[in-house]
């Protein structure tokens, strides 16, 4: 049983990589199996098809996203507190993981169908969004932070976490940074992003 999940392990380890490099249409079978050091038929046996094998590395990036999100929204913070923590954990996994933050925006426009499908019968995303948009509404209501629409909130917070790791290269060439201060900048940007979000809800003072 140990071997067999070994074996499954290193597939996944291997299938995520060619993935995240060449997505579905530029992966195949063949070279996963040549990289895992398992043959077709061994291959074919844990997974059935390259379908299925690409739904499992794709929901697993889902999953690694948004896991370490669950705590912060279950706990007793106030909602500007979680919404700076989730920041820091979602800028700390962008950092760590820009290959699977890129994989994810591009199956996003490829198999947004699937992407769609699952996020409604897995507790991965829904959960997640639904209980910040119920505390953002709620201390709406209770009058301690401002009245905003949260979608935009959210779309601002992804984008401007995502958007500097993704186009790194273009931001390097338009600023004329040096590696140094490119990494100062994305530094920088956690502090920035909180701000925004504090001047965003928090209510003036009299």
């Amino acid at each position: 049983m140990g071997e067999k999940l070994k074996t499954k392990d290193k597939i996944l380890t291997v299938a995520t990589e060619i993935f995240y490099n060449k997505g579905f249409n530029g992966a195949r079978m063949q070279e996963i199996a040549n990289l895992a050091n398992v043959n077709k038929a061994a291959l074919h046996y844990y997974f059935s098809s390259k379908q299925e094998l690409f739904e499992v590395v794709l929901l697993n990036s889902f999953k690694n996203l948004f896991i370490s999100f669950d705590k912060v929204v279950n706990s007793n913070m106030p909602i500007i507190e979680k919404i700076d923590v989730i920041i820091e954990k979602y800028l700390d996994f962008i950092k760590t993981n820009t290959q699977n933050i890129k994989f994810i925006l591009n199956e996003i426009e490829n198999n947004l169908a699937f992407i769609q499908k699952n996020m409604e019968t897995n507790s991965m995303k829904v959960k997640f969004f639904d209980e910040i948009f119920e505390e953002l509404h709620l201390e709406m209501e209770k009058g301690t932070i401002k009245k905003i629409n949260p979608n935009h909130l959210l779309i601002n917070i992804i984008s401007m976490c995502i958007f500097p790791f993704i186009a790194k290269p273009l931001i390097m060439e338009i600023t004329q940074f040096s590696q140094e201060e490119i990494q100062h900048f994305f530094d920088e940007q956690e502090n920035f992003i909180k701000k925004f979000v504090h001047n965003a809800l928090q209510q003036k003072r009299e």
